[in-house]
């Protein structure tokens, strides 16, 4: 359903790619850099129990794993985890959920926002959604109709296919035949001298549209 909206030969066998590439673009100048770079290893702290100081820490305490898993701007797909926490310190805003403990989750394909809306009596709350693509929101705006009697409904049918392809692209990761995930977004960099950088082995050697079949001699 989606070949024929991608604009270019890789996009046509690859949905994922042919939609999601104009939101991760602001990206592909950091992996063009990075990728002459020297390796360098930067730490990035997180949210735990270890960085509330040694007073209340005891032999059998365990670590809550509370607070914000993904920040603004950051690709979500449905069912991951935007944020945990104790309380409403976050709301839940569109395309999102809110489970029984208050984590926050994703129910849509699109990017993280989070932002500030007037609550109950005046006073502000943040509140976490995610924006649909723009790509799918063409894309969807641009199908017949399918059965799908409204915009949202064919929106979903496009969101649809993208977690199927996701799920195809992770099962092709864990068989070997693709080794790095960006490789499938990003257009491949190259050095001053024309030749391509360290993430031409990172192309993938079957065809896109051949991902969903395990190679031969492996389990399914």
């Amino acid at each position: 359903m989606l070949a024929a909206l991608a604009g270019s030969a890789a996009g046509a066998s690859s949905p994922l790619r042919g939609l999601l590439l104009a939101a991760l673009q602001p990206h592909a100048a950091w992996v063009a850099a990075a990728a002459d770079a020297p390796c360098s290893w930067a730490s990035h702290r997180t949210a735990t129990k270890k960085a509330g100081g040694t007073a209340k820490q005891s032999v059998g305490s365990h670590p809550k794993n509370l607070g914000v898993k993904m920040s603004a701007g950051e690709l979500a797909f449905p069912g991951m985890i935007i944020a945990r926490q104790r309380g409403t310190r976050f709301h839940a805003g569109a395309n999102t959920g809110i489970g029984r403990d208050h984590t926050i989750f994703a129910t849509g394909v699109g990017t993280v926002r989070i932002g500030v809306q007037p609550g109950p009596g005046g006073k502000e709350r943040r509140v976490v959604s995610v924006e649909a693509l723009p790509e799918a929101v063409l894309a969807a705006a641009s199908l017949s109709n399918g059965g799908a009697t409204t915009s949202e409904a064919r929106r979903q049918m496009v969101e649809a296919e993208l977690v199927q392809r996701r799920a195809q692209v992770k099962r092709a990761m864990l068989r070997g035949s693709v080794p790095l995930e960006p490789a499938l977004f990003f257009e491949l960099p190259t050095r001053p001298d024309g030749r391509l950088s360290w993430q031409s082995v990172t192309d993938p050697a079957l065809p896109m549209a051949g991902l969903s079949a395990p190679a031969p001699g492996q389990p399914k």
